[in-house]
C-alpha cells in the first residue's frame, strides 16, 4: 500500500582499505489508496465491459497485484491490440487509474495442431475465432477435433457483462455441438446445447446454467451387448461450478487456499430417473 516512499542511497568508498560502505535511508510514507478511475472511450466497447474486468476499486489500498490482475482480466477478452492501466500519478497518497488502449485490428484467429499418442493415434484440433463480434468484446468460435476414437464439432458464443446487478457483472456463454466417442465396449453419439451465466472477480468464479443432451449409445460387438444398455437418452440438467482462489499467487502459490466444486441435477423424463452429481 505504500507508494509515496522516499529512498536515499549513498556509497562511501575507502580506496586504502578497498572497501565500500552502502548507506540506505528509506521513509515509507503513508499508505496510498486507489483514486478515481477514468476510461478512455473505445469505438465499439462500452465502458461497462471494461468496468466488469477492473480488479481495482476507488478507495481501496493501493496494490500492484491488483493492477496486474486488471491487466490479465482485460487481456483475456482478446479484443485489444494494446491496453494500459495507468497508475503513474499520485496526489497526496491517492493514485488515480486511467484505462486506455486500442481495439484489435485483426479480429479473426485461426489455430490448428496435430499430436500423436500410442493409445489414440493422431489427433487433429482446429479453431476459428472472431473476436469483438458485433462489438462489446463478444466472441464467437468454431472448434473441430478428429481422431481415431474421438470426433467433435462445437460452436460457442460469449458475451461479457451481459447485465449488471448492483456492482456485479454477469457474462453469458452458450455452446452447441455434436461428438462421437468410441469407448472400449460401446459408441456414444451425442448432440448437446448448453447455456450459462458466469461471474468472476479476483477470487471468486461462479458458472450456473442448463444443458440439454441427446445421446445415442450402441454396443461395439455382440459379446458386450448384454452389459451395455443401448438406446437413446435425453438428459436435461441444471449445473453449478464454482472456484474460490485465496492464494497469494496463481502460478507460484506459497500461502492461502483454493476451493472448487461442481454439481448437477438431471431432471426426470419419460421412464428415466433423475440423478444428483457433485
Amino acid at each position: 500500500g505504500y507508494c509515496s516512499y522516499d529512498l536515499d542511497s549513498k556509497a562511501y568508498v575507502d580506496k586504502d582499505a578497498h572497501t565500500v560502505n552502502l548507506d540506505f535511508n528509506l521513509k515509507k510514507g503513508e499508505v496510498c489508496t486507489f483514486g478515481e478511475i477514468t476510461i478512455k472511450e473505445f469505438e465499439s466497447i462500452d465502458e461497462s465491459v471494461i468496468i466488469s474486468r477492473m480488479r481495482v476499486k476507488e478507495g481501496e489500498i493501493f496494490s500492484t497485484k491488483q493492477i496486474q490482475e486488471t491487466y490479465d482480466a482485460l487481456n483475456e477478452l482478446n479484443v485489444f491490440d494494446y491496453i494500459s492501466v495507468g497508475h503513474d500519478r499520485k496526489f497526496y497518497n491517492v493514485v488515480p487509474i486511467e484505462i486506455s488502449g486500442s481495439e484489435v485490428k485483426r479480429p479473426w484467429y485461426f489455430s490448428a495442431d496435430v499430436d500423436y499418442t500410442s493409445s489414440d493415434g493422431f489427433r487433429l484440433s482446429t479453431e476459428v475465432k472472431r473476436t469483438n463480434f458485433l462489438g462489446n468484446a463478444k466472441n464467437i468460435s468454431l472448434d473441430f477435433t478428429y481422431s481415431r476414437i474421438d470426433k467433435g464439432l462445437e460452436l460457442s458464443y460469449f458475451v461479457p457483462a451481459l447485465f449488471q446487478i448492483s456492482d456485479y457483472y454477469f457474462d453469458f456463454t452458450s455452446k452447441i455441438g455434436l461428438s462421437e466417442f468410441e469407448y472400449e465396449g460401446f459408441t456414444e453419439d451425442k448432440k448437446y446445447l448448453e447455456a450459462l451465466l458466469g461471474y468472476n472477480d479476483e477470487k471468486l468464479s461462479i458458472n450456473a446454467g442448463i444443458a440439454l443432451e441427446n445421446i445415442d449409445i450402441s454396443p461395439r460387438n455382440d459379446l458386450l451387448a448384454q452389459f451395455v444398455e443401448a438406446g437413446e437418452f435425453s438428459p436435461v440438467y441444471p449445473f453449478l461450478n464454482f472456484n474460490y482462489d485465496a492464494r497469494d499467487s496463481k502460478i507460484y502459490p506459497k500461502h492461502g487456499y483454493y476451493i472448487g466444486g461442481s454439481m448437477e441435477y438431471a431432471l426426470p423424463y419419460a421412464e428415466e430417473n433423475s440423478y444428483f452429481k457433485y
